[in-house]
């Protein structure tokens, strides 16, 4: 009886922890403009935008790479 018991505890932990999230680091680049040497002419820069996800929903990476990011 014990191992059933036992067996029926092991079965629920697996399934609690089969479902938790993942985390992912999602960036993009964006433009920025920025006056690089005080003349009032702006000039565009590209930065890395990174949005960090933690999730078990794969459609909220979906979305986030739908928005132009590269999640991993």
């Amino acid at each position: 009886m014990k191992n059933i018991s036992l067996l029926g505890v092991v079965v629920v932990l697996l399934s609690v922890f089969s479902s938790c999230s993942k985390c992912y680091e999602c960036t993009r680049k964006i433009a920025v403009e920025v006056d690089t040497d005080g003349d009032g002419v702006l000039e565009t820069e590209y930065v890395d935008d990174t949005d960090d996800v933690c999730t078990a929903d794969s459609d909220e990476i979906d979305n986030k790479e739908s928005q132009g990011y590269t999640c991993s």
